[in-house]
């Protein structure tokens, strides 16, 4: 599984192998700093490819802080909405997210995903950081045979 992360040192925002975490803690690629668990959900390796793609949209528009707050108070309807509802709604706002539709093809898990991943990265701006795309390297041993299962809610740890 791959765990949401943010460098406050370089604005990096990846996706980490779970087992590359300690304590809520993990080694940043780009700087050597340190990489913070962001909250909300894991991940397959097979999501880093949307995850990137989400973070580069967002670092390409460049959001202040108000109004990102804004775009995940509007995202918090995907709760109650059929899957990608809040997508569209945020894609009418940003342009550039709106590729996205066709990114994930309507899959009600891959527009879920999509969601639950801007509302992770929606947070990290509106915390006052600016997610750039990166991903931290997978230390040897770890099997991606976890592609089978898809997000895992848990419980912000840090």
């Amino acid at each position: 599984m791959f765990i949401p992360t943010h460098c406050d040192g370089c604005s990096k925002t990846a996706l980490v192998a779970e087992l590359s975490i300690t304590g809520g803690m993990a080694q940043c690629a780009e700087c050597g700093g340190t990489m913070r668990v962001l909250p909300g959900e894991s991940y397959s390796e097979d999501d880093i490819p949307l995850f990137n793609d989400l973070c580069a949209a967002l670092d390409e528009v460049g959001l202040s802080q108000k109004h990102a707050a804004g775009l995940a108070a509007q995202l918090e309807i995907r709760r109650t909405q059929p899957p990608g509802h809040g997508l569209r709604q945020l894609a009418q706002v940003l342009p550039s997210l709106g590729i996205l539709e066709l990114i994930v093809a309507n899959r009600a898990t891959t527009l879920r995903k999509a969601e639950s991943m801007l509302a992770t990265l929606l947070g990290v701006v509106v915390a006052g950081r600016r997610p750039q795309s990166g991903l931290l390297s997978r230390p040897s041993g770890i099997s991606t045979k976890d592609d089978e299962t898809n997000t895992d809610e848990r419980s912000q740890t840090g």
